[in-house]
């Protein structure tokens, strides 16, 4: 019985190193994958992804558009021109995402699990995300800036919040 009440206060004592240590590494690593983000092989290649694949989409669903560069053009309707730029692609979601999950205390497979699913969540998601903007971007460029600044950039947030409180609850089911 003593045994367990030791093991109780040395869980106990720990806890308070355990939240900073896990803040500082989940920093560090968002620094490390956003300095990585930036790098010109790096978003290049999803800049160009992104706008390849929100065209494609747009002019599948009967959406007239037209790619220049890493822009995307409407050719009918309030014939906006929408600039994708790195923020667009959900690669800081998902880095903010891939650096809690590393950072947090749990075997290495619920991790990349964890990760895996952020990625397809956060593609998912902002592909959607995108394709809803330029719609309404081509009906009103007023209901747009609304749109893109608070909803989506909230749910955006929601989404990472809920995701990773899922990914928390997961990994303590497989625990326990």
């Amino acid at each position: 019985m003593k045994r367990k009440n030791s093991s109780q206060n040395s869980a106990q004592q720990s806890n308070p190193i355990r939240i900073p240590k896990y803040i500082l590494w989940s920093l560090l690593w968002i620094l490390v994958f956003v300095f990585i983000t930036l790098l010109p092989f790096v978003h290049n290649p999803l800049l160009a992804f992104t706008t390849w694949l929100t065209n494609t989409l747009l002019n599948l669903l009967g959406l007239e558009t037209m790619v220049s560069g890493y822009r995307i053009a409407l050719l009918t309707g309030s014939e906006m021109k929408f600039s994708i730029i790195l923020d667009c692609t959900g690669i800081y979601p998902f880095v903010i995402l891939t650096a809690l999950m590393i950072s947090f205390p749990t075997a290495f497979k619920k991790r990349v699990i964890g990760v895996v699913g952020a990625l397809l969540t956060t593609f998912v998601f902002n592909t959607a995300r995108l394709i809803l903007l330029i719609y309404i971007g081509h009906s009103s460029r007023e209901n747009f800036q609304y749109a893109h600044v608070f909803i989506f950039q909230i749910t955006f947030i929601l989404l990472i919040v809920i995701y990773y409180l899922w990914w928390l609850s997961w990994i303590q089911k497989k625990t326990s």
